[in-house]
């Protein structure tokens, strides 16, 4: 049995440190992309109980509205070799 410790030290090894510049670099080639990063970040950073829905949302990239291919697509830059299982569960 693998001890947790030496668990642990495989997964450390296995870490991107820049996982998230890679990946947010990757959505940001997409069109409309620059707005969705933002309104995703403002969102991490405010309660959405507190969001406005009467107001409309800036264009952007909105995966409810994206074409399956597009949908598919970003999925993939942002989770690599996940996109389709992502657009299937989706």
């Amino acid at each position: 049995m693998l001890k947790s410790e030496d668990a642990r030290q495989q997964v450390d090894a296995q870490k991107e440190p820049q996982w998230l510049a890679l990946r947010m670099a990757a959505v940001q080639r997409l069109p409309g992309a620059s707005e969705w990063m933002r309104r995703w970040i403002d969102d991490e950073k405010r309660d959405n109980a507190d969001t406005d829905h009467t107001t409309p949302t800036p264009k952007g990239i909105d995966v409810r509205t994206c074409s399956d291919a597009d949908r598919r697509e970003f999925f993939e830059r942002l989770f690599p070799k996940m996109g389709q299982h992502l657009e299937t569960v989706w």
